[in-house]
């Protein structure tokens, strides 16, 4: 079973946690997909966002989906739902209205855009088996850009470097 996060359920949550804590402070830590999810929410008052391993641009997404499918003899199309196993037994869940929104976006234009309200910082995964080379050639100069050398997911030793690099831009180390 997978779970489904939107741009709605998102803002949700964020709404929900600022109603039971209204003076902490929210930073977000998204990775991925995620990182255009957050960009497409935008949402207000988050003291920090930490994008790890973020597409460049999110045509990106389709051609690996299209190399997973093909991997998995499946058939790929945009008009239905695609359901995808991932290593670790989740299950990627991709309905139609995906692609009916992501076709219209430009995830560096939304992280800039995410940049003006709010502190984002990039980790970029600069050996990415999963994106592959990520070029993230128009962010704002707000943007604080972090290379690291590890694969997609920062395992092995890379996941405590990754954790020492998120404290410090959260200011907790």
């Amino acid at each position: 079973m997978g779970v489904r996060i939107t741009r709605t359920s998102s803002l949700e949550v964020i709404a929900y946690t600022r109603s039971k804590n209204p003076s902490a402070a929210i930073d977000l830590i998204c990775h991925s997909q995620g990182c255009v999810v957050a960009a497409l929410a935008c949402p207000k008052d988050i003291r920090t966002m930490i994008f790890t391993a973020p597409p460049a641009n999110v045509l990106d997404t389709e051609h690996k989906i299209r190399q997973i499918c093909e991997q998995y003899g499946m058939t790929f199309t945009k008009n239905e739902t695609v359901r995808l196993l991932r290593k670790d037994g989740s299950t990627i869940i991709i309905p139609p209205e995906y692609w009916r929104v992501r076709d219209n976006l430009d995830a560096q234009e939304m992280y800039n855009k995410l940049a003006e309200q709010t502190g984002l910082a990039i980790i970029m995964a600069t050996k990415d088996e999963v994106l592959g080379d990520v070029i993230l050639d128009r962010l704002s100069p707000k943007v604080n850009i972090i290379k690291m050398a590890t694969g997609h997911n920062f395992e092995g030793t890379s996941r405590q470097e990754l954790l020492h690099v998120i404290g410090e831009e959260l200011g907790n180390e």
